[in-house]
């Protein structure tokens, strides 16, 4: 989707800065289950507590922290506590077992590990002690690991059980109250010096042949994905509260939940530790979230629940559903009969953090739930032909839409490279007050063929592509004149700022602007 929004260079610490600045007062995360209410500047807080406590540990910029457990507040304040810090969190799924465990910490050379004391029928701290046999030797509530199996490992932080220390583990309240006035004036130097494009954060994706893959996220990832997936779902226009039964270790819980509501200043809601679908039912209707989110799993169970047909789900008008295919009886039923007039399907992985392609509100909702929507703003494209190569048609940004007609300009540009005087062209689009945008063309002609004209190849575009295809403007143009990258890439977006400014169209209302 060609976007005039342009991509946000800022890093995820910056983000809960200036939210908690605009609105410090506000809710940001209820975990229900614990009985915790936080708001944008309590977030802040504990987090940058949290982030002087690692500081003081010796951990510094770079390091891997591990986050291994289900959903608890201490999970996000770990997050934003080490993407405030210049640390990259290491999401660990809670269901792995010792093997995948020891793999994920090994693998990406984890030197901290944040992790509750047991959930359900997962004992964390025991599979940590089958792991390293040497924590049931050392010191209650002293956190240092030696290990040969894992060498990297220096400290365990075990949060829960508030009070109780255990053997060769650090308490989590112990080390968020641990830092003083020199972290704090670490913690200041480092936050503002962090770049956009630095690893924030390593994800696990489920592996085809063989132990989970890591994806490496950084801060520009999953800060412009958050956010353009929150304004494509109106996110920016009014305050929302999502009801997230999603887990945390997931892109879906801690980019589309936790980040796009800093981002976009709503509220998240956190049902139970793990899915509950009576839980879920229950945060929708006493905290009357707006937004509901969910695997098709996830929404099938809330609606077969007994509890839901006397519940009142009213307030919900917004829905995400991803993580697998969606069948479309699934989609009509949600927004029939959970209100979710707003459902989107949103399609990603993990890699492209996470999501590559949402629907538009502007689509009827039961034409919405037919396909998985439109690529997302600033989203490269390609096509697959029959043998099986990739073809790049285009960057998303680069895409001109003419009365509702989607046109990439590299094919255009391809098709006028065969004309027998072009020696190079480049399109972009200039806005068009009935159209939206026109194509205006900018070419290079080759030497000895000054006398070609604008109509000339419009007359050999004619009866080969389509009549929308064809360029409306065409300016020639000298190779000193084309605006270029250090690089030697043209630079798309002034030859648009260069073209309206020739072509006299700087005052044309239209989408495009």
């Amino acid at each position: 989707m060609a976007s005039a929004t342009p991509l946000l260079n800022s890093t995820i610490g910056e983000m809960l800065i200036k939210s908690a600045e605009e609105v410090p007062n506000q809710e940001l995360f209820v975990f229900r289950h614990q009985d915790i209410r936080k708001t944008f500047c309590e977030v802040f807080q504990d987090s940058e507590n949290l982030a002087k406590g690692l500081l003081k540990l010796g951990l510094r910029r770079g390091d891997r922290v591990g986050i291994w457990g289900p959903n608890y507040y201490e999970w996000v304040t770990t997050q934003f506590a080490t993407a405030l810090s210049g640390m990259i969190l290491v999401n660990i799924n809670p269901m792995y077992q010792t093997d995948e465990l020891e793999y994920a910490l090994r693998q990406v050379g984890v030197k901290a590990l944040v992790t509750p004391t047991e959930y359900r029928s997962s004992n964390y701290y025991r599979a940590l002690n089958e792991i390293i046999p040497q924590l049931a030797r050392e010191k209650e509530g002293v956190g240092l690991v030696h290990d040969k199996m894992l060498p990297l490992l220096k400290h365990l932080i075990i949060f829960g059980n508030e009070g109780r220390q255990y053997r060769g583990a650090w308490n989590y309240t112990d080390i968020v109250n641990s830092g003083g006035k020199e972290e704090a004036d670490l913690l200041s130097d480092i936050t503002p010096k962090i770049s956009s494009d630095e690893p924030v954060n390593i994800q696990y994706t489920s592996g085809t042949t063989g132990f989970p893959k890591a994806a490496t996220l950084s801060h520009h990832n999953v800060v412009n994905n958050a956010y353009f997936v929150g304004r494509r779902t109106d996110f920016d226009k009014k305050h929302h509260t999502i009801c997230i039964p999603n887990p945390l270790y997931h892109c879906f819980g801690c980019v589309m939940g936790t980040l796009a509501a800093v981002i976009h200043k709503a509220t998240c809601v956190f049902p139970s530790p793990a899915f509950n679908a009576e839980k879920a039912i229950e945060a929708i209707e006493q905290e009357k979230c707006t937004v509901l989110y969910g695997t098709p799993t996830m929404h099938i169970d809330v609606l077969g629940h007994p509890r839901r047909k006397d519940a009142d789900v009213s307030s919900l008008h917004v829905g995400y559903i991803s993580g697998a295919p969606c069948p479309k009886a699934l989609c009509e039923a949600l927004v029939n009969e959970m209100n979710l007039k707003d459902l989107v399907v949103l399609y990603g992985a993990t890699e492209l953090s996470p999501v590559a392609t949402c629907s538009f509100f502007e689509d009827p909702p039961l034409e919405r739930i037919k396909n998985v929507g439109y690529p997302m703003d600033h989203l490269d494209t390609a096509v697959m032909n029959e043998s099986g190569s990739i073809n790049i048609v285009g960057r998303m940004k680069d895409m001109v839409i003419r009365g509702g007609e989607n046109i990439y300009p590299a094919e255009i540009e391809q098709f006028l490279f065969k004309h027998h005087a072009v020696a190079d062209v480049h399109i972009v689009g200039v806005p068009d007050e009935r159209f939206g945008e026109e194509m205006c063309a900018w070419i290079r002609l080759k030497e000895g063929h000054d006398a070609i004209t604008a109509e000339a190849i419009k007359e050999f575009c004619r009866g080969k592509i389509a009549t929308y295809k064809i360029p409306r403007y065409i300016l020639f143009k000298k190779e000193h004149e084309f605006p270029l990258t250090a690089t030697g890439k043209v630079r798309k977006v002034e030859l648009r700022e260069l073209s309206k400014k020739d072509l006299g169209l700087q005052q044309i209302q239209s989408h495009f602007n």
